[in-house]
């Protein structure tokens, strides 16, 4: 669908019969008025889709699930009819398995429904998160009869083949774009990026800018090492630790106009009483760094909080307006820590505290925390990866390296079509690059992927 037309291309190898243009509209504000393309087969079906594509040029191009399927099966069925889908439309696969592409952008619905539909796990399917958000029920066809139907009944199969545009498109504009859009005004990220980040990164992400306009200033982002080794020379997967954790509060937000319910606990309230003078002089001396004796009406001070406390202890169970705003940052803060290394890579010992000009006697910097480290290793030796990595030196790997076009002002679609009739796809020999060749990221993969199967077979992990 495209602006609330849609379009449907129709294969005549499989449905039996043309299809008229048709209306599917499940409810009144949703409705979906279709074009149809009737195609002899796959073949002009595919060139259909290309050429509707660079006729219109759309600005964003929205899937569910097109990451892991539509995009996919598009590519593929592609390839065995002779077309290449990147020198088509642009599109491909990177580094991170999403379906990018340069002049528009691929919005896939399902990563919004995963991260902030707060739809439970199995709910995630188009059909039960239409229902969910869109209130009505989407057509569903038994996939043992689909075939049946192409023959015997194709309109039938025709309009379940759209309501899924129907239900993406629409779920997308109610939902998913002034949602994504509004982030990116506050988010210097890509749109693409903001829609399949976790909410951990956007979080930092925001927290880095305000950092950065507020002129604090926040550590580097860590990068870990490539190659990191056991004491006994197995590689690293991973590391993480145990431990450490950050304490919060309850979690919610709690607003200073709404009466909340409070359990004291009275032993706790007695200890602070006991310790008041202690707390007074550690105020007064450490803090403000002031002398006692200047502090005139200290008594008078202590009597009206050893009050306070013994009215807190006298009635430990409380309903009062909170004076305290918290948010729950339970998500934010471990995101943040693994990401900075705030703890415990960034821990220091003491010959680094030495060294440091802010060190003073009961530096208030220094905190003490119980936590294990923890990691998970390959069974493979350093020497084993050596020789592996030897042996994929004398590899070539497929690879696609795409060449980058350049247009002018005056034809850019013109000079687009002319390579499309030009292009095919690429020969074996060039299509295939020595191991060194690659990007660091595509080795990386490689290599891991090979260890992985040596272990396997090696050491049965």
């Amino acid at each position: 669908m495209i602006d609330q037309q849609g379009y449907l291309i129709i294969n005549r190898d499989i449905i039996s019969q043309d299809i008229s243009d048709f209306e599917y509209t499940p409810k009144k504000e949703y409705p979906g008025h279709f074009h149809v393309y009737n195609e002899l087969n796959e073949l002009d079906l595919l060139k259909r889709f290309f050429q509707h594509i660079i006729d219109i040029k759309p600005h964003i191009i929205v899937t569910y699930n097109g990451d892991s399927f539509d995009i996919p099966f598009v590519e593929t069925r592609a390839q065995i009819n002779g077309l290449n889908m990147y020198n088509e439309i642009g599109f491909r696969k990177d580094v991170q398995d999403n379906y990018l592409c340069r002049p528009c952008i691929h919005m896939d619905a399902i990563k919004w429904v995963k991260r902030d539909s707060y739809l439970p796990v199995g709910s995630h399917g188009l059909k039960a998160v239409t229902k969910a958000k869109l209130r009505y029920n989407p057509i569903e066809i038994d996939p043992e009869d689909m075939c049946r139907l192409a023959v015997e009944q194709p309109q039938i199969l025709s309009n379940y083949s759209v309501s899924d545009a129907v239900a993406t498109y629409y779920l997308y504009m109610k939902y998913v774009h002034t949602f994504i859009f509004a982030l990116c005004t506050i988010i210097p990220m890509r749109p693409e990026e903001i829609l399949r980040k976790g909410s951990g990164t956007l979080c930092e992400t925001l927290l880095m800018v305000q950092a950065y306009h507020a002129n604090v200033i926040f550590p580097n982002k860590h990068e870990e090492e490539q190659y990191r080794y056991t004491h006994d020379g197995h590689l690293l997967t991973t590391e993480t630790y145990v431990g450490a954790s950050v304490e919060a509060l309850e979690s919610g937000v709690f607003r200073s106009d709404i009466p909340c319910r409070f359990k004291l606990v009275p032993e706790t309230i007695q200890y602070l009483i006991d310790n008041i003078d202690r707390t007074l002089i550690q105020c007064v001396e450490v803090e403000e760094k002031l002398e006692l004796d200047t502090i005139t009406n200290l008594q008078d001070i202590k009597d009206d909080i050893l009050q306070r406390l013994l009215h807190l202890k006298n009635v430990p169970n409380r309903l009062e307006k909170p004076n305290i705003y918290h948010l729950d940052v339970g998500a934010m803060y471990p995101n943040i820590i693994l990401t900075n290394r705030l703890q415990p890579a960034a821990i220091v010992d003491s010959t680094i505290c030495a060294q440091c000009d802010l060190n003073r006697p009961n530096a208030r910097c220094q905190r003490k925390m119980d936590w294990i480290w923890r990691g998970t290793y390959v069974p493979a030796t350093r020497n084993e990866l050596q020789r592996i990595q030897l042996q994929l030196e004398n590899e070539r790997f497929p690879y696609n390296d795409p060449k980058k076009f350049e247009f002018n002002n005056n034809n850019k679609e013109n000079k687009f079509r002319n390579h499309q009739r030009s292009s095919s796809l690429p020969s074996s020999t060039n299509n295939t690059r020595s191991f060194h060749e690659l990007p660091l990221e595509t080795q990386t993969i490689i290599e891991r992927k090979r260890l992985q199967e040596y272990c396997r077979k090696a050491y049965k992990k």
